[in-house]
């Protein structure tokens, strides 16, 4: 055996350019086995760890996965299948930590059973007791680190828009594999009647927050369904005037996939299980062509490893010796890929967690089950690659070696389907990322109907009439400012949902108050219908229109069996959501001087620094908002960060493509060196028989041009299948067709016939009489 590994070592140090692909070939693949395969196991293992997590349940219905505040005890009380609820919700606060720091942070206020029904850990502080207190707040690890570092932080106190609470315990950070999003401070639900008005626990009328259900150990409320779907009908007002028909109770480990659209105040972390298998998948396929990179530049070395085989044959070395050990020699190259893929995978996570939109130092977690099993999965691919080029190699008899007649055979098997197959899976994934890419710049550069360019959102805390319209006239004694419009919901980051009947048939919409300069900061038009722009006459677009009842003479409507509601105007239809999902009906009241807006719009004058120019807002702000910090953003990024996901899913599908592409050109170097090598006496044959270096090329690129046009038939009705179902994701998408999947496949052709040219150049060149001297 130690014979067989010298022998193995020098035939890899004469062959470096082997040597050196397949390692590399091998290790990349591994890397992103690696990285995806964690990720996948992540993904698919959001929410197993609390203990309650078979009994947990969404609360949801026909039009999303929300409830009014009342619904969960008004169904603790009527069904004993439910032990316990908890309602959620997520608001961003200014927090008052002392008078000199003050800092704006996403917080979650939830129920006082949260830390029983939930397993997230508390480091201080009984889960039972730790929410009681109405003014309690729990503040994570990484909270308690920056600002309480080295000190006790139980006991102290925390202003939140002004609001005393007290730090009553300490929660671990929340991990990354839960839907629930990540925030630093926990705080008693009952405490949101003080920031969102004194009625919200009791009201019906808000449908907006997350509700989850715990089972009774033992009990079946999924069957109870149909009974709680009757007494909704009775008692809320959701179901009882139509708006929903169903009740959901979704798993806590299916809510992470759940595709429906999510409306809740919680803003709960969601993927898709499809992508996270597309992404597994193509990792495989990039081993898989790996593999096959491998299996084809072992076969083609047959011919310089011939003589040592023959001679081990008619030494009496047994087959399954020598199968055992061209086995045992992919093992090696195996580890060894795998050893160095652990070394880039160190080098290249932070890369992948961007791209991931994860945190891949909390997924990589070696556990001893973890390596046995990517240890036995190492070799398993090590034996699968290696059998298929040792059996080949085994098949060939000592006297092929004296008559060179083998080489034949392995013409045919880098003929095959093989070489194929990885143009087919270049093509397929080079077209996939074009049309990913194509959808991107579509979704960020789409017009959405309302003008985003130099325009500002800031939230609104201010409460006195008085002091928003002193703000308002500073702002525009700013000279870079243009105009200023104050408004409740706007189509950059709120909107607001109202829901009535008509007819007895139910309807929504959304619906914005806002002031006149509204429309000419977002440069929207108005066809005016005569009636004045005030809280009860209303602009409304196309769309809603088309959706609502109304007297085209008199451009009236009803609600709630109520009439005198007018329409001022008509707007043409724009965006306010994401391009994933249609326009929707919109309503555009007047806001009056004694409401209290949501937000600022502000827009600024051309050719002004727009940075510079929000520093000036925030200076402004913090003097009438008591230093509490701005949260300002800009309409075309935040929208632009709509698509974020859709960005990098482009951008790592180009890496994926990008890397099977390099594969296989290694592959088609290496490849084409060896077929040159085994054709040389044909092309001195050809070239004395007067064949011109032109012609000899084109022979030897056609048979290249016939794998690639074979592989583009394969692969481009498949990819176009799988693009046309991730396409359907979105209300509005680019029209897919063949012309990327030809530019992908052109690109394929192009770069193969470009090397399989320049490495037949050379032997092309040489003396016939020297290439058959050789022979």
């Amino acid at each position: 055996m130690n014979s067989f590994f010298r022998t193995y070592i020098q035939f890899l140090k004469r062959n470096k350019l082997y040597t050196s692909i397949c390692l590399f070939g091998f290790a990349i693949s591994l890397m992103f086995v690696i990285v995806l395969g964690f990720y996948v196991k992540q993904e698919l293992s959001v929410d197993t760890f609390h203990t309650n997590a078979d009994r947990i349940y969404l609360f949801g219905h026909d039009r999303a996965y929300t409830a009014a505040n009342p619904v969960g005890p008004y169904l603790k009380e009527r069904y004993p299948q439910i032990e316990n609820f908890v309602r959620a919700t997520s608001l961003e606060l200014n927090v008052e930590i002392d008078p000199q720091t003050i800092i704006r942070i996403q917080t979650a206020f939830v129920d006082s059973s949260f830390f029983e029904v939930f397993s997230f850990g508390l480091e201080a502080g009984e889960a039972s007791q730790v929410l009681i207190p109405r003014n309690s707040v729990v503040i994570s690890r990484a909270f308690a680190n920056r600002f309480y570092a080295g000190t006790d932080p139980v006991g102290n106190e925390l202003l939140l828009y002004g609001q005393k609470h007290v730090i009553t315990g300490v929660m671990s950070d929340i991990p990354h594999h839960t839907h629930f999003p990540k925030v630093d401070l926990i705080v008693n639900y009952n405490s949101l009647s003080l920031f969102q008005g004194q009625n919200v626990l009791q009201s019906w009328g808000n449908s907006s927050f997350a509700l989850y259900l715990l089972e009774r150990q033992g009990a079946d409320l999924q069957g109870q369904k149909q009974r709680i779907t009757e007494d909704l009908k009775r008692d809320y007002w959701l179901f009882k005037d139509g708006f929903s028909q169903n009740v959901r109770l979704v798993p806590l480990k299916e809510v992470y996939f759940l595709q429906d659209t999510i409306i809740n105040s919680l803003n709960i972390r969601t993927n898709s299980r499809t992508l996270v298998l597309i992404y597994l998948g193509v990792a495989l396929l990039i081993l898989i062509v790996s593999m096959i990179n491998y299996v084809n530049l072992t076969v083609a070395q047959t011919g310089f490893r011939a003589k040592e085989i023959a001679i081990r044959r008619l030494m009496g070395c047994s087959t399954k010796r020598l199968l055992m050990q061209m086995t045992i020699e992919s093992m090696v190259m195996t580890i060894v890929a795998f050893l160095l893929a652990i070394l880039l995978v160190s080098i290249t996570k932070d890369f992948f967690g961007y791209m991931l939109s994860t945190d891949l130092q909390q997924t990589f977690e070696i556990t001893s089950s973890v390596f046995v099993i990517s240890f036995l999965s190492v070799l398993g691919v090590g034996i699968l690659a290696g059998l298929i080029p040792a059996m080949e190699i085994l098949r060939i008899k000592p006297i092929q070696v004296v008559k060179r007649t083998f080489q034949f055979r392995i013409k045919t098997i880098y003929s095959g389907g093989f070489m194929v197959f990885q143009y087919a899976v270049c093509i397929g994934l080079l077209g996939c990322s074009l049309t990913m890419l194509r959808q991107s710049h579509f979704l960020i550069h789409h017009d959405v109907g309302f003008n985003t360019n130099r325009i500002v959102v800031l939230e609104n805390v201010l409460w006195q009439p008085s002091s928003i319209s002193a703000f308002k006239s500073r702002l525009h004694q700013i000279p870079e400012i243009e105009e200023v419009s104050l408004c409740q919901g706007n189509p950059v980051n709120m909107n607001n949902n109202m829901s009535f009947s008509q007819n007895g048939e139910p309807k929504s919409t959304l619906v914005y108050f806002t002031d006149s300069a509204f429309f000419s900061v977002f440069g929207i038009d108005i066809e005016p219908t005569g009636h004045p722009f005030s809280q009860t006459n209303f602009y409304i677009n196309h769309t809603g229109l088309a959706h609502l009842v109304w007297d085209s003479t008199s451009y009236t409507f009803g609600m709630n069996d109520a009439n005198g509601y007018g329409i001022a105007g008509i707007m043409n239809d724009f965006n306010m959501t994401s391009l994933y999902t249609p326009i929707k009906p919109l309503l555009i009241g007047k806001l009056t001087d004694q409401e209290i807006p949501s937000s600022y719009i502000i827009k600024m004058h051309a050719s002004v620094d727009l940075y510079e120019t929000a520093k000036k807002i925030k200076t402004v702000y913090s003097e009438f908002a008591n230093n509490q910090p701005a949260d300002l953003v800009f309409a075309d990024r935040e929208i632009a960060n709509r698509y974020t996901a859709e960005k990098k899913l482009s951008r790592l599908m180009i890496t994926f493509t990008t890397l099977t592409g390099l594969i296989l050109i290694m592959g088609i170097f290496a490849m084409s060196l060896y077929l040159v090598r085994q054709r040389a006496k044909e092309i001195a044959i050809r070239k004395v028989n007067g064949a011109t270096i032109p012609e000899i090329l084109w022979m030897l690129n056609y048979q290249v041009a016939r794998k690639v046009c074979l592989a583009f038939i394969i692969a481009t009705p498949i990819a176009m299948y799988f693009m046309n179902k991730w396409l359907q994701n979105f209300a509005y998408r680019i029209n897919l067709g063949w012309g990327v999947f030809l530019l992908s496949g052109v690109i394929v052709l192009l770069v193969t016939s470009i090397i399989t040219t320049l490495q037949s150049w050379k032997t092309t060149r040489q003396d016939p009489v020297l290439l058959l001297k050789n022979e």
